[in-house]
């Protein structure tokens, strides 16, 4: 935060009308900016509690639709393919469960 930042918000801030003084301005820079490296950390947790809910939804969806492929193939053989495909599918959606 620059110098002219903290001292538009100090002046914003200030009820008692009290006149920055420059021995306050650089205790002011300090202030800001552990307020500010405070914040960067909080935002940094909270992103990465976001983005583990994300990539764990993703291979939520990725495993059903590779199952889904399994459940859905067309069958046009007399073996046993539609049960190693079921199989599959059911071992696509358990790595979830994992």
């Amino acid at each position: 935060m620059k110098r002219e930042d903290i001292v538009r918000l100090w002046d914003e801030a200030n009820n008692w009308g009290i006149p920055i003084q420059s021995g306050l301005v650089e205790e002011l820079e300090r202030f800001a900016a552990l307020v500010a490296a405070a914040e960067r950390e909080r935002i940094a947790d909270e992103s990465k509690h976001i983005i583990k809910r994300a990539e764990k939804r993703g291979a939520e969806i990725e495993r059903e639709a590779c199952a889904k492929v399994c459940e859905d193939f067309d069958f046009e053989f007399q073996d046993d393919s539609a049960g190693t495909l079921k199989g599959a599918a059911e071992a696509i959606r358990a790595r979830g469960e994992e």
